[in-house]
C-alpha cells in the first residue's frame, strides 16, 4: 500500500492505494486527478514490514510520473529508517502485528508459526521463501532487539 500523508501538520491520510513491486523493487500506483497539484510525504505499508515515510515530501502534477526510490541510502527514508542489505536499502520486515514496532510479540507470533510448521504467503514468512523458520526468526529477533520501530514526522 502506498499512502499520501498531507505535507503539513498532522500530516493526515490523504489517498491511498494498493499495487504490487516487481522483484527490483518498482512499482506503479495510481491516484486520483484531486492528488495534482499538492505536495506530500509517501508512505509505505506492507503485510508484515515496518511502515516507512519518504525522508521529503514530493509535489504530485497532473500528467507527471512523481518517482521517488527509497533504495538509494537511508536519507531516502525520514529519520533515516532503512536497512542495507547488499547494495539495496529496503525498508525493515518483522512488524507482524503493525504496530509500529518491532518486539517481543512479533517475536511470539513467529516462533509459533514456526513450531506449527506454517508455511505459505503468511505475515511471519518474512523473508519470502513460503516457510516460516528460524531465518525469519532471526531476522525478527534482530530488529526487535534493535528496537526498530516507525519515524514519522
Amino acid at each position: 500500500t502506498v499512502e499520501l500523508h498531507n505535507a503539513l501538520t498532522p500530516f493526515a491520510l490523504a489517498y491511498s492505494t494498493k499495487g504490487i513491486l516487481e522483484v527490483d523493487g518498482t512499482g506503479s500506483f495510481n491516484f486520483p486527478p484531486t492528488a495534482f497539484g499538492n505536495t506530500y510525504y509517501i508512505v509505505i505499508r506492507h503485510r508484515n514490514a515496518l511502515e516507512t515515510w519518504s525522508a521529503n515530501t514530493i509535489s504530485i502534477s497532473n500528467g507527471v510520473d512523481a518517482n521517488y526510490d527509497f533504495t538509494t541510502g537511508y536519507s531516502a527514508a525520514y529519520g533515516g529508517n532503512l536497512v542495507n542489505v547488499g547494495s539495496e536499502y529496503c525498508i525493515f520486515s518483522g512488524d507482524l502485528d503493525n504496530d509500529n514496532l518491532i518486539d517481543f510479540s512479533d517475536e511470539v507470533i513467529v516462533d509459533n508459526d514456526i513450531f506449527f510448521s506454517v508455511t505459505g504467503y503468511v505475515n511471519s514468512d518474512v523473508n519470502g521463501d513460503f516457510t516460516v523458520d528460524l531465518s525469519d526468526a532471526a531476522i525478527v529477533e534482530n530488529n526487535s532487539s534493535n528496537l526498530v520501530m516507525t519515524i514519522s514526522p
